[in-house]
């Protein structure tokens, strides 16, 4: 009986050391891909946020992030196949996308170039209940922000926040400017480093012919005419006259030549998608989210209308979920896309960066991921 104490005494302590043993593993790097960042002079960049995206079929999951180190190395902690792409963002660079190729089984050195940054970028939020109105996570924001650093910022779900809240909120991520359609319900809102001018609140009860259960912020900057909205989240004929009237009655009375960006939350899904939804998407999506039908009515009308859909300028044809968030790759049954950054043709041409940000703070700071684009347009501070 002594030596079988014994035996299960010994058999515990190597399986202890295992798993101590695994644990101190898991910091070992598992691939031989290795990334280096380097300036147009050669130099290299320091703390740039490296994202490897990998495809499943035709849906873009995340790989590994980090940052460079000192010499502008980044080593992904990954063992297998990836195809797919590097994004990369650094303080005073342009945003990057790199397709890579990796088979697992050799070293594989990818140089990377970072450009000086000369474009404008704008980002589209669904925060969830104004960040459910936690300090904690509105804290998380604003350490994360930084890493972006956006010119303008444009957010749905701004519950509990006033215009005085929103711009004092705004200053600590060096926004000067800030408005808020109103201050109950689910607001949308904006806020710029530059000047927001001609800035116009359209609610329900001051715009009868434009009807949008959220509201919907309209203000031009750097020579952009903005709309941030966020269509009703119950019936589909609800979502198509709230886009309808807010291209007839607002949109179309722009001059001809005006460059336009609609973003938010469409509650609403988009033909490009569908090819990466599973089998069983229909009947599983419409369990998590039973009030949003499948239908396809409203981005259909602004493509229609000219409107190009951002993400999918710099997609090649691949997908990533807006919606829900999930610390694992959610399963393809559930996740889609209902948030959008919709660029007038004239403005998609000067568009030279767009994506979804899934990433560890995204995670967590919503139920929604953020969209992130950047404009090759002269900014002005007037």
């Amino acid at each position: 009986m002594k030596n079988i104490n014994l035996l299960i005494s010994l058999l515990c302590v190597l399986f202890c050391a295992c798993s101590e043993s695994n644990d101190d593993d898991s910091n070992t790097p598992l691939g031989q891909l290795s990334v280096t960042l380097k300036d147009a002079n050669g130099k290299p960049v320091k703390d740039a946020f490296v994202v490897l995206s990998g495809l499943e079929g035709r849906r873009l999951v995340n790989m590994g992030e980090g940052f460079s180190k000192e010499n502008g190395s980044w080593l992904p902690y990954y063992k297998g196949n990836v195809d797919g792409y590097i994004s990369v963002v650094a303080s005073g660079y342009e945003a990057s996308k790199t397709k890579v190729s990796y088979d697992g089984k050799y070293e594989q050195k990818l140089d990377i170039t970072l450009q000086e940054s000369h474009s404008l970028s704008i980002m589209s939020y669904n925060v969830k209940d104004g960040f459910e109105n936690k300090d904690n996570k509105k804290q998380r924001f604003l350490e994360w922000i930084q890493r972006y650093d956006p010119d303008i910022m444009l957010f749905q779900e701004l519950n509990k926040f006033t215009e005085k809240s929103l711009g004092e909120f705004a200053k600590k991520y060096g926004h000067e400017y800030a408005y808020i359609v109103k201050e109950d319900g689910y607001p949308t809102g904006i806020t710029s480093r530059y000047p927001l001018t001609n800035v116009e609140k359209i609610l329900r009860a001051n715009k009868y012919d434009i009807f949008i259960y959220h509201g919907c912020i309209y203000a031009e900057c750097q020579g952009i005419h903005i709309f941030v909205t966020h269509l009703s989240p119950f019936e589909v004929d609800d979502r198509i006259k709230e886009i309808k009237g807010l291209v007839e009655e607002k949109i179309k009375k722009l001059p001809a030549d005006a460059k336009v960006l609609v973003a938010g939350d469409f509650n609403s899904y988009n033909e490009y998608d569908k090819k990466a939804y599973g089998p069983k998407f229909e009947t599983e999506r419409l369990q998590f989210s039973p009030t949003v039908a499948i239908n396809y009515e409203v981005t259909n009308f602004m493509l229609e209308n000219g409107f190009k859909d951002a993400f999918t300028l710099f997609s090649d044809g691949h997908f990533k979920q807006s919606i829900p968030v999930t610390t694992t790759e959610f399963p393809e049954n559930k996740g889609c896309r209902y948030d959008y950054i919709m660029l007038s043709e004239n403005l998609a041409a000067d568009c030279i960066y767009s994506d979804i940000l899934r990433e560890k703070n995204t995670h967590a700071l919503s139920d929604h991921y953020p969209n992130y684009i950047r404009l090759k347009v002269n900014t002005t501070n007037k």
